[in-house]
């Protein structure tokens, strides 16, 4: 669309996940399934670049327009667990960096590289050699908790760095059957995922945002933590006997852990 109120208009045929111009306006880089693509402004001339190992997003352009970078899902869905890819604008060079997370973008200089990981904001400093080549500094993390960041845009002079900053939280609640109504439950504590013990008297549920698992009494009482980062607890089950506790440690691994929080691998 046309800025400030022009229509929408459709890029010729393209179908994409994601897109983004080049740094001229000359050109669009854009995703379909795992293959990256360049095209005009007007949808004509589609070129394949490359294909990923896996699906590639934010695909963005360095401010000289010699280079693309962008990240590579993985089964996770975690940011930390994701890699970043790059290669030349023509598609060639195709590597991995030592970095993971997502959605980065270079200030204008091209010095700097701003990205995200599940919670914080990232840099990677980089600067060119006598040869032209890029090489890249330490990463060094900018934000910390407990307010989760993203979409880092660092300004065009290069002084500021835009990014959102959201608190996420759920509430735990119930069914009240007198009055017909959702009403708080165990103090409508930020969880989810909860059981019941199968003699009614403990339940077990993953806090929310940061997935670990706890247990208590129903009135909240002698609250127990069985797990700790960076174990990504979900789907807890109480064994018959209201003695053991299996979970899934998203996305690969199943444990066991007794009432009393000892963690067994199964």
């Amino acid at each position: 669309m046309s800025l400030p109120t022009g229509p929408l208009r459709r890029v010729g045929n393209i179908l994409a996940l994601d897109a983004s111009w080049s740094p001229d306006g000359n050109h669009v880089v854009f995703v379909n399934g795992k293959d990256i693509f360049v095209a005009n402004p007007d949808g004509t001339e589609i070129r394949k670049l490359a294909t990923a190992p896996n699906i590639p997003y934010w695909v963005r352009f360095s401010p000289d327009g010699t280079r693309l970078r962008f990240t590579v899902f993985s089964n996770s869905g975690r940011p930390e667990d994701w890699d970043f890819m790059e290669m030349a604008a023509d598609g060639s060079g195709l590597h991995h960096l030592p970095i993971h997370g997502c959605c980065g973008k270079w200030s204008a200089d091209g010095k700097y590289y701003f990205y995200q990981t599940s919670r914080d904001i990232w840099v990677l400093p980089e600067r060119r050699t006598f040869l032209g080549r890029a090489e890249l500094g330490a990463p060094a993390q900018l934000t910390t908790g407990p307010i989760t960041f993203g979409a880092a845009t660092p300004s065009t002079d290069g002084k500021h760095l835009f990014v959102i900053g959201d608190e996420r939280r759920i509430e735990l609640v119930r069914h009240d059957r007198k009055s017909k109504q959702l009403v708080p439950f165990l103090g409508g504590i930020s969880a989810g995922e909860l059981e019941v013990s199968p003699d009614g008297q403990w339940v077990v549920y993953s806090t929310y945002p940061d997935f670990n698992l706890w247990r208590s009494k129903l009135d909240g009482s002698e609250r127990l933590q069985l797990t700790f980062a960076p174990t990504n607890a979900h789907e807890a089950r109480w064994s018959p006997d209201g003695k053991l506790i299996v979970f899934t440690d998203v996305p690969r691994r199943l444990f066991i852990v007794s009432a009393d929080g000892v963690v067994r691998n199964k």
